[in-house]
């Protein structure tokens, strides 16, 4: 029920109850004091008039108290309404059809740089640069007329004149608003100068790195988590001869058609673009593609993670050189070593036979002097030929000839023969010559193999530690065997730690040109038990020793481990 109608009946109730009490009191009171009673039409007027009197009066005060809390209500909607919009982080303006201004939040006056009885009441185009600023009534009133939008209704980018007379780019949105017979205009504005001074710098920055990638002599790309091609460089286009939109898109694979050793298909067997994506980290690979002029050609590529803010890998990114004419001149070194090396074992044998046989007094009596100088020659020799097989390791190492009889083998009784093989060095130095180690462990190796890369591990030790102890460990860690050598030498620096395992590698140290040496021997140990399915790590500070630690996978069969432990020689 309306307020209306609520009121009308409130006061014909309230009438009809006056006019009953009033006949009844008047009737009672002539009769009581005059004795008479008046004329039916006086007593029908007295009546009605005080009816009449007393609805009003309590019309007034129902409509008084249904009234009042409406007004209340409407303004705290005002209220409210207001604080939300002064509030309001976007400026708010509203103007009438004639392009006034008629409300101005407080956004507004900051965005604009006016306060608000600056702008009540004057044209909004004040608030536009040149050429807006002439245009605007015109199209208020062709839209009046046409009801063409070209604004209202759509959300755009314009600018803005601040009060100061500068230009600003601003977002806005304009909505029509009818009140009655009156026609409003709404505008939201946000100022956008923050964010299209960050879009520039960032097309700045891609333009940069635009220069940068094209300018890159080595070959890129970048790609998805699908290994799907998703940016290219120069370099890279001529590498494969193709156009740009003929690799955007395209897998990886299908693209690069990578290969390694004997024609594998290197992306199904072990491409590191994979382990990048799924490990984070960074990953290098060495493989064969067929170039734009159809020659095979050696790759080395370096592989990164691409990351977003929160550290997810959503791609990666490969940087490949071309090595083939590296690759071809270490080949003909290598041969030229393998050539020189067998060259110079048969002499070399010859050397060692004849000495033999007159150190043994075949050849008759020899002095001591003699027999001491002849001893020098064969050590000599002896020394020699180590450095020949060393030549000859890497030669077959890096020409994939060096044999392998992998089989299930011992670690446990390999290790205890390797320091039993060592232990005269270490006492002839000094050295105590420890060893903890875990029995029955087995690996899938090469037990010659394996014998050769503990006794140089132990060598080094002993060479390199002038006093203390050197100790050979062997253990179960986390289902792999970890063979242990350490010593409390000379150490190895941080730098040189970095070039320890590559070919000739010596420090520069008075002490390690004192010990000699090929600068072989690691890098034919990492091969060997890289081709065991392991790796090598190390651990070294300068003047307080160095640690080796070989990790190779267990064999088939697992045995119980027992540590027995050797005292110090």
């Amino acid at each position: 029920m309306s307020d209306h109608k609520r009121i009308l009946t409130l006061i014909l109730i309230m009438t009809a109850v006056v006019i009953v009490v009033a006949y009844a009191l008047i009737y009672l009171f002539y009769n009581t004091v005059f004795g008479q009673q008046l004329a039916p039409f006086v007593r029908a007027a007295i009546v009605i008039g005080c009816s009449l009197i007393l609805a009003l009066i309590m019309g007034g005060v129902v409509f008084i108290r249904i009234k009042f809390p409406l007004i209340g209500n409407i303004e705290k909607s005002e209220a409210r309404l207001k604080a939300v919009v002064e509030t309001a982080v976007d400026g708010i303006i509203t103007i009438n059809d004639q392009g006034t201004i008629e409300s101005f939040n407080s956004a507004a006056e900051h965005i604009f740089g006016y306060s608000l009885e600056e702008v009540i009441g004057q044209n909004v185009k004040m608030l536009m640069p040149k050429p807006f600023h002439g245009e605007h009534d015109t199209y208020l009133q062709n839209y009046l007329r046409t009801g063409k939008k070209k604004v209202i209704g759509i959300g755009r980018e314009v600018f803005g004149r601040h009060k100061d007379g500068t230009k600003f780019p601003l977002e806005l949105a304009v909505s029509e608003v009818r009140l009655a017979k009156q026609r409003m205009f709404s505008g939201i504005v946000r100022d956008i100068t923050k964010r299209k001074q960050a879009e520039e710098r960032q097309a700045q920055l891609l333009a940069e790195l635009n220069i940068i990638l094209s300018s890159i002599g080595d070959a890129l790309i970048c790609m998805d988590n699908n290994l799907n091609i998703t940016r290219v460089n120069p370099s890279f286009l001529k590498l494969v001869g193709k156009k740009e939109e003929e690799v955007l898109g395209k897998s990886c694979r299908d693209v690069l058609k990578c290969m390694i050793e004997k024609e594998r298909d290197s992306c199904a067997i072990e491409c590191s673009s994979k382990k990048t994506l799924g490990k984070g980290t960074e990953s290098n690979e060495r493989f064969v593609i067929q170039n734009s002029e159809g020659k095979m050609i050696t790759i080395e590529s370096i592989n990164s993670p691409l990351m977003d803010s929160e550290g997810k890998v959503i791609g990666s990114v490969k940087a490949m050189r071309d090595i083939s004419k590296e690759v071809e001149i270490d080949r003909m070194k290598t041969e030229f070593i393998s050539t020189v090396s067998h060259e110079l074992r048969t002499p070399l044998t010859s050397i060692e036979g004849y000495i033999d046989l007159i150190l043994d007094g075949d050849t008759g009596e020899i002095n001591e002097l003699q027999r001491e100088f002849l001893g020098i020659v064969f050590q000599s020799a002896e020394r020699l030929e180590n450095l020949i097989n060393d030549l000859l390791d890497v030669e077959k190492i890096e020409s994939g000839k060096i044999q392998m009889n992998l089989e299930e083998i011992s670690l446990s009784n390999i290790v205890n023969t390797a320091v039993k093989t060592m232990k005269p060095a270490a006492e002839k130095k000094g050295l105590k010559l420890i060893s903890e180690i875990g029995e029955g462990i087995e690996i899938y190796g090469d037990s010659d193999r394996m014998i050769q890369v503990l006794t140089n591990l132990i060598s080094n030790a002993i060479k390199f530690t002038k006093v203390g102890k050197v100790t050979v460990k062997l253990k179960l860690t986390n289902g792999n065997s970890e063979t242990i050598v350490q010593d409390t030498g000379v150490g190895i620096s941080r730098s040189d730690q970095k070039k320890l395992f590559t070919k000739f590698f010596r420090a520069n140290d008075e002490y390690a040109r004192e010990a000699g040496g090929t600068g072989l021997g690691l890098s034919i140990v990492k091969n060997i038990v890289e081709k065991c399915g392991g790796e090598i790590r190390v651990k070294s500070e300068l003047n307080k020793g160095s640690e080796f630690r070989v990790i190779i996978p267990l064999g088939k069969r697992r045995k119980k481990q027992k540590v027995k432990k050797e005292l110090p020689s």
